[in-house]
Order: C-alpha cells, then sequence, then structure tokens
C-alpha cells in the first residue's frame, strides 16, 4: 500500500520562515560591516591622527577631518596636540558653514583653555563667524526691508571683537579687531538711518527723530552723524516745530558745513521729496564716497 503526504505551507508558517531569513541576513549584516568598518586609526599615534586631519582640514575634506579630530580628543584629551585639534576645529566648522557649530567651539575653547596664548584668535574667530553668517554687505546697505531689517548678528560681532580688545589690546589680532569695529559701527549706524529714512516716508516723524537721536547717542563718530542731523531737521519742520528744526540745523552747520552741500543723500533729506525714494546705486555711491 502506497501513501502519499503532502504537507500545505500555511500563511503562518510562511511568515516564520520570513523573519528568520530576515535574522539570518541581519547576522550576516553585522558580521560584514564589522569586518569592512574596522578602524584603521588603532595604534596611530596622536601625531599620526593630527597629521591626517589637518591634511584633511586643508585640503576641504572636512567630514573625514572631523571625525579624525573626534578620534583625537577622545583618545588624548590633553596636552598640546588636543588644544591645536579644539583650535583647528573652529576653522573647521567655519569653512564649513557651519557657524553656531563654530562658535559653541570657539566658547569650548575660551572655557577650557581660557588663559592660552590662543585665546584671543578663539574671541578674534567669534567676531568674524558673526559676521559671516549674516547677510552680504550690500544687503546690509540697502535691506530689502528696512523696517524689519536685523542687526543682531553684527551687534553680537562687534561684541565679540570688543571682548578682544579689551583683554589684549596689544594682542596679534587687537588691531584688526578695531578696523572691523569701526567697519560694524559705521553699518550699525547707516541701517539706523535707513529705519529713519524708512519712517519720514510713512510720516512716523517721532520715531525718525528718535532712530536719529540714538545714532547721535551711540554713533556720533561716524558718517552717519551728518545725516542723523539731517533727519531731525526735516522731521522737526514737518512737525512743524520750527524752533527744534532751527536748532538742529545749527548743530548741523557748526560741525558739518562742508556736508550740507556736498552730500547727496544729506541735501535729498533736507530738501528733497520724502516720497522719491533715491536710486539704489546713488545711495550706494554716496554711502561709500562718504565712509
Amino acid at each position: 500500500m502506497r501513501f502519499s503526504c503532502q504537507y500545505k505551507m500555511t500563511k503562518e508558517d510562511n511568515m516564520r520562515l520570513f523573519f528568520v531569513f530576515a535574522a539570518l541576513m541581519a547576522m550576516l549584516g553585522l558580521t560584514g560591516c564589522s569586518t569592512v568598518s574596522e578602524d584603521k586609526t588603532l595604534g596611530w599615534s596622536v601625531q599620526r591622527i593630527y597629521s591626517e586631519a589637518k591634511e584633511n582640514l586643508d585640503g576641504g575634506s572636512y567630514r573625514p577631518a572631523r571625525e579624525l579630530y573626534g578620534k583625537l580628543l577622545a583618545r588624548y584629551p590633553f596636552g598640546r596636540y588636543a588644544q591645536q585639534a579644539q583650535l583647528d576645529l573652529i576653522q573647521l566648522e567655519y569653512k564649513d558653514r557651519e557657524f553656531d557649530q563654530a562658535i559653541a567651539q570657539a566658547d569650548k575653547f575660551l572655557q577650557l583653555y581660557p588663559t592660552s596664548p590662543y585665546a584671543d584668535y578663539a574671541r578674534y574667530m567669534k567676531g568674524v563667524i558673526s559676521y559671516s553668517r549674516d547677510v552680504g554687505i550690500i544687503d546690509k546697505l540697502v535691506p530689502t526691508n528696512i523696517a524689519q531689517s536685523d542687526q543682531a548678528l553684527m551687534k553680537k560681532a562687534f561684541e565679540a571683537f570688543q571682548a578682544l580688545v579689551e583683554q589684549n589690546p596689544e594682542g596679534k589680532y587687537s588691531e584688526d579687531a578695531q578696523l572691523r569695529m569701526i567697519f560694524l559701527n559705521n553699518i550699525n549706524a547707516e541701517h539706523e538711518i535707513y529705519v529713519a529714512e524708512y519712517y519720514l516716508r510713512r510720516g512716523a516723524y517721532l520715531a525718525a527723530v528718535n532712530r536719529a537721536k540714538y545714532v547721535l547717542e551711540n554713533y556720533q563718530t561716524t558718517p552717519s552723524a551728518a545725516l542723523a542731523l539731517g533727519v531731525k531737521v526735516r522731521a522737526y519742520r514737518e512737525l512743524n516745530l520750527p524752533d527744534l528744526a532751527d536748532d538742529a540745523m545749527r548743530v548741523l552747520t557748526l560741525n558739518f558745513p562742508d556736508e550740507i552741500t556736498a552730500n547727496e543723500r544729506l541735501v535729498h533729506l533736507l530738501t528733497g521729496d520724502l516720497q522719491k525714494k533715491r536710486g539704489f546705486f546713488s545711495s550706494i555711491r554716496q554711502t561709500l564716497s562718504t565712509n
């Protein structure tokens, strides 16, 4: 007698086989990965790890450089190579346009090595990074929406440079930091004048006066001081306050006699049509010539 036995796979059986197969493949994959991802830097000296990291940084290979610096700091957290690696990471994050990480790295260095001779560099880079992450110079001078333009990052850059100069006025980076502070002051003052001009066009004359006062109180040594006085003269005239207008005009004439006729932008503020904005290139040309 012959017996025939046939077994039909159920849906549950198929699912069990699938999971068993998947588990086997995962185990094989993990085994393969452990072989492929073996750390080639094991046994490397600190000098070699740093040399390889710096070479990648200089060559623009930021990801492998970042990984190598991480390995160096994990294995050798102290010593001159660790300190140099922390400094290099500031530059790496800055070049890779990871500005938040770059500033955090600079702060970390200053926290770890506050008395280091390279602390000035970290403070200097904080200022450079804060400035670089902001919009370009043309956008600074002629913002798309001047009433909403934000100068917070410029102010942070100024504060970083100021901290550097105060900490070490004779330091390697202090002279350059001072020049950058002058430039940033000029740009911040320019921003306030553009806001004041915006308020004049909108008929918000008191707001324009307040902006002008802010410039004269905080940026009186910048080229924008004459423009701030011009804003006050025009705003007081529009408010029908002739005594205040005459007083502002007297200060303007006394301190900037040549500007009254030579500065096209100032002439426009004093006598021009407030509703007619001056042309883009005219504004840029006048700004650059007076700065």
